[in-house]
């Protein structure tokens, strides 16, 4: 490991601060390799016994994508965003916006804050994906999460860096607003656990509806027509954890529960993964992060980016068998 020395010294001196993150994440990541690999697992044996599309590979193309984004964000994206997050969360809303927060609540008991804190976090995230999908420009970026047309448990991570500038910017408001500083804030080891891997559920390949739970959940079926390449799913089902905001705001889009469309943007110059080999699966990623830096030139000199979504409109959506 010697040779690894040179390396550390050289991100103290030029990199202070890229050094102790770098080391945690390595903590992190060893410490919890037996926890992923057992979720991730169990996910993939759910794939098996109950298919959204049936005949799709557990070991897909697109899983082994997705894999790509999912180091390219515990590694890169994470670290370059978080200080982006932090100053306009922490020093620019608390300096300039503060009277705006609500915080008649944090005289109430823990049990409260916590109900409180998971709606409130839900809600935000609810509005700034609705935004991501309303405003052209977000949009350009969001699509690379949209874009894949082989539904996994690692498509979570399948989220252009500037599409997750694009959250924080959005959020930071209604984040200060509804989020005081004070509140019993769930962000607890097994809060973010239990969130994480429950998006990661619902983003696999998996025909399940849980039954009356529907009502009030995001389900595997619900985000797959969310991320339904048909005409007439599209901007709808944009919860994270509960579907009530999308019922309260009318973009809930409730078609029938066996129903599993096809996934994928209607752009056909979109560099989707066509192979699984090394030198073209990290091609294909980088090409990915390309993308919508185009369609956003595009955009912004009036050249609207391709769109087949009328076509794919017709197409026949794929069901559960």
């Amino acid at each position: 490991m010697d040779f690894l020395q040179p390396l550390i010294e050289l991100l103290k001196s030029n990199f202070p601060d890229a050094y102790p993150f770098l080391r945690q994440k390595i903590y992190i990541a060893l410490a919890g390799a037996p926890v992923f690999l057992a979720m991730g697992g169990a996910i993939l044996l759910l794939q098996k016994w109950r298919p959204a599309i049936p005949g799709q590979p557990l070991f897909s193309k697109g899983l082994f994508n997705d894999f790509m984004w999912f180091w390219a964000t515990w590694w890169v994206i994470v670290y370059a965003t978080a200080p982006v997050s932090q100053y306009l969360r922490g020093d620019l809303f608390q300096t300039y916006l503060s009277s705006l927060t609500i915080d008649a609540f944090l005289n109430t008991t823990t049990a409260v804050q916590f109900v409180i804190a998971v709606l409130a976090q839900d809600f935000i995230r609810w509005f700034h994906h609705w935004a991501r999908h309303k405003v052209p420009l977000l949009w350009q970026f969001h699509a690379v999460h949209h874009s894949q047309t082989e539904m996994n448990f690692m498509t979570d991570y399948r989220v252009h860096p500037f599409d997750r500038l694009a959250s924080i910017l959005v959020g930071f408001i209604p984040f200060g607003i509804l989020m005081p500083i004070g509140i019993a804030v769930p962000t607890a080891v097994a809060w973010h656990f239990v969130m994480g891997w429950y998006s990661r559920v619902y983003h696999a390949n998996l025909g399940l509806n849980y039954g009356p739970l529907r009502y009030i959940l995001v389900t595997p079926q619900s985000h797959r027509v969310h991320h339904s390449v048909l005409l007439e799913h599209r901007d709808t089902n944009f919860g994270v954890l509960f579907c009530i905001w999308d019922r309260m705001f009318g973009t809930q889009k409730d078609v029938g529960y066996d129903e599993y469309p096809p996934t994928g943007v209607p752009d056909p110059d979109f560099p989707m993964e066509t192979s699984v080999k090394p030198h073209q699966v990290i091609w294909q990623f980088l090409m990915q992060w390309v993308y919508p830096l185009k369609t956003s030139w595009d955009l912004f000199f009036g050249r609207a980016p391709k769109d087949t979504a009328t076509a794919a409109s017709t197409a026949t959506p794929a069901a559960k068998s």
